[in-house]
């Protein structure tokens, strides 16, 4: 595992402009991880999108409520989900703009 200190240079490693996040992970939720970004002032603009199976409208009201920008319905088909992804990667982070500077 590489330290922190080891992605300092942000030519090399450049902060996120997008961050997917799945519900069910192995060592927390993605819940978990939204509402601790969310807490911290450096990742408050950073656009966070939910990516999950779950189409429970209360998973889908959580995760707005903690500060998700969007929650995406993973599809049953591979063609889809790339065709997801596409459209996605194309709008947050070619089309979208957040406050400048980002990480503050």
């Amino acid at each position: 595992l590489r330290g922190a200190g080891e992605f300092a240079d942000r030519g090399k490693f450049p902060e996120p402009g997008l961050m997917l996040l799945d519900l069910k992970m192995p060592v927390k939720t993605g819940f978990e991880t939204l509402e601790e970004l969310r807490a911290q002032d450096r990742w408050r603009f950073l656009p966070v999108l939910i990516l999950s199976a779950s189409s429970q409208p209360q998973d889908i009201e959580k995760a707005h409520h903690l500060g998700a920008n969007g929650y995406l319905i993973k599809p049953a088909v591979l063609a889809d989900l790339t065709e997801m992804m596409k459209a996605t990667a194309a709008f947050w982070l070619s089309f979208n703009h957040v406050p400048s500077p980002l990480y503050r």
